[in-house]
């Protein structure tokens, strides 16, 4: 992961100021959406529009991100 990372760093993320942002889902949905993917990528469509529209989209309106899905194991 720390090797990944520092590929963004190095060589993807752009040298200008980053914001981020965390989408936290209660346990019972985590399950589903491991499993379901098109309903994750749907649940990330929907959160990208709503970043999208509380932030300044960028020159050419569209905004860019990285994600990355964690598991950070048992509760």
């Amino acid at each position: 992961m720390t090797g990944w990372a520092a590929h963004l760093v190095d060589a993807v993320l752009p040298r200008v100021p980053v914001r981020q942002w965390v989408l936290t889902v209660p346990y019972r949905l985590r399950y589903r959406l491991a499993w379901d993917h098109g309903l994750s990528r749907a649940v990330l469509l929907v959160y990208a529009r709503v970043l999208a529209s509380l932030t300044n989209q960028g020159l050419d309106g569209r905004i860019r991100g990285v994600v990355v899905i964690a598991d950070m194991g048992p509760r």
